[in-house]
């Protein structure tokens, strides 16, 4: 199996909202209003260009539209083909899956519609982190997603998921008083998943399992 190199942070498949837009009740914590903001991880330096994932399409119908994330079935189909790619190449990939910690609490503070509004909000700041026709990001589950990360091996997984743990760490929104937080897991071919369908259930294993101990954290699969 060749070395990984390092990933870099890129744009991802979905565009910010522009200057038309309307505004987000949402906004980048600092910590400490008097302070400084807290440090960013570092971004990796990567050299995934060039890597592309089997070509599968993935137009308007196979995408979730409030989040415009590949739907749950799609996802599945996505995943195989990637793993029979990584198979055939003898190179890994990974699946992250991430999920909303204290979700029933927030609908209870502030309603289904502005969930809803949270939820694009995080699922756009998560799009940011993902290197455009590589990385796809996909609905897994009532309140789950999972994203594929073609030639990743766990360890660059996880500093992925870092950053985007720390960003989503510093978003704040009205009427919500806790800061908002994610559960973070990871399962990556062949390292800990040797089939699709494991891929996906590891990864979502390790995030609940992170929720279970509390949240705000990232977890590898470790089996049992």
């Amino acid at each position: 199996m060749p070395p990984q190199a390092p990933r870099q942070q890129g744009r991802g498949l979905l565009s910010r909202a522009g200057g038309g837009a309307p505004k987000s009740p949402f906004r980048r914590s600092s910590g400490d209003d008097a302070g400084e903001a807290p440090a960013r991880p570092a971004p990796i330096a990567s050299t995934r260009a060039g890597v592309e994932a089997p070509a599968i399409d993935l137009g308007p119908s196979a995408r979730d539209p409030e989040t415009g994330f590949v739907l749950s079935d799609r996802l599945e189909e996505v995943v195989a083909r990637c793993v029979d790619h990584a198979y055939e190449a003898q190179e890994p990939c990974s699946v992250l899956y991430f999920r909303l910690d204290r979700h029933d609490a927030i609908v209870g503070q502030v309603g289904e519609q502005r969930m809803a509004e949270l939820v694009r909000e995080v699922t756009s700041l998560v799009n940011d982190f993902l290197k455009e026709g590589t990385d796809i990001p996909g609905r897994w589950g009532d309140d789950g997603f999972a994203i594929l990360l073609p030639r990743t091996s766990s360890r660059i997984a996880c500093n992925l998921a870092e950053q985007i743990r720390f960003t989503i760490g510093n978003l704040t929104f009205p009427g919500l008083s806790e800061k908002t937080t994610l559960s973070l897991g990871i399962a990556a071919y062949p390292e800990q998943a040797h089939s699709p369908q494991e891929l996906l259930r590891y990864a979502r294993e390790a995030a609940m399992e992170t929720q279970q101990q509390g949240g705000d954290a990232i977890r590898v699969y470790a089996g049992g």
